[in-house]
């Protein structure tokens, strides 16, 4: 009987431990929000909900803080200062100064096709407002002559020279940098498994996530699939916003060198370290088109691409294809 008593207590406790293991094994929980114009959603691994909240809440924060300082819909914001300054010659903090550093940087790997001081260009389209318009040739030539990285000069102790015409537009590369400053905050508070999506820029860590690539053409379909760990992914397309004009589409894209909707590309999805320089990229890339854009992607350390041109046509980076997952 006393056997009996004891295994029956044996079988109890373990039943206990069992059910105790299970209590502590890891889930993916996730919270949504609207942020810089966009849905952000933001996954972590953890034991309980209770463990994450003030992480999700300080990550959700910093990227309403960015999205407040550098929107250009709000007037008298940080960027909205610089943009208005009498002054050519502006001592600016040291995240504004990083920003641009890396814009400059961008613009230079690009050939110019990634541009942040093109703000001029992209009010005479109006994409910023309900109602687009395509502007007169005079108009865009005009705006063209007031935008230009050769009208901006990084200089030291965080301190830039800017033409007054000059209006910065971070929309290609803001996204991207909060995305990977949300993804900081996570990492210090000691989460290694998680995934942020703010509208098509991501960053996932831990483990493989797989992110859908839109179809430009076919509204809700993927044209891929693409797994991502320890690496950001961006996607630029001419879909998101456009208007027509005799059958003609205009994207939000412009190429800063002819000042008009770029349409050499459907869509660019790049891979990057980090999300700011995926996010750049893609935009960069979208402008030059398949040919140029490739052979730029091929020459860049631990990035790679794949490109839709105006005809549907995919092109690869080299190393794309191990991203891929059907």
């Amino acid at each position: 009987m006393k056997q009996t008593v004891k295994i029956l207590i044996s079988l109890s406790l373990l039943t206990f431990l069992f059910a105790d293991c299970q209590k502590k094994e890891k889930q993916v929980f996730k919270r949504t929000n609207i942020a810089m114009g966009t849905i952000v959603q933001i996954q972590i691994e953890a034991f309980n909900e209770n463990e994450i909240e003030n992480t999700l809440s300080k990550a959700f924060n910093e990227i309403e803080r960015i999205s407040r300082k550098y929107s250009t819909y709000i007037d008298s914001n940080y960027l909205d200062i610089i943009n208005k300054s009498e002054t050519e010659e502006i001592i600016i903090d040291e995240e504004t100064y990083f920003i641009l550093q890396r814009c400059s940087e961008l613009t230079e790997l690009t050939n110019g096709a990634f541009d942040a001081s093109i703000g001029n260009l992209v009010d005479a389209f109006g994409f910023e407002t309900k109602n687009p318009l395509l502007p007169s040739k005079k108009e865009i030539e005009n705006a063209k002559n007031k935008s230009g990285w050769n009208k901006i000069k990084l200089l030291d102790n965080f301190k830039i020279y800017k033409e007054k015409s000059v209006q910065f537009n971070f929309s290609a590369a803001v996204k991207g940098y909060a995305v990977d400053r949300a993804s900081k905050i996570i990492e210090e508070a000691g989460f290694k498994t998680y995934l942020i999506n703010a509208g098509g820029e991501l960053y996932g860590s831990g483990r493989e996530w797989i992110a859908g690539i839109q179809h430009p053409r076919i509204r809700g379909n993927l044209i891929g699939k693409a797994a991502v760990k320890g690496i950001g992914l961006a996607t630029s397309g001419d879909y998101e916003q456009f208007f027509e004009i005799s059958g003609k589409r205009y994207t939000h894209i412009i190429d800063p060198a002819t000042g008009y909707p770029s349409d050499k590309s459907q869509s660019v999805t790049v891979i990057a370290e980090d999300v700011l320089t995926a996010d750049a990229l893609a935009t960069g890339i979208f402008v030059l088109g398949a040919e140029k854009g490739i052979k730029i992607l091929n020459e860049l350390p631990n990035i790679e691409g794949m490109i839709i041109d105006n005809s549907g046509k995919q092109f690869f980076s080299a190393g794309f294809e191990k991203y891929l997952r059907r």
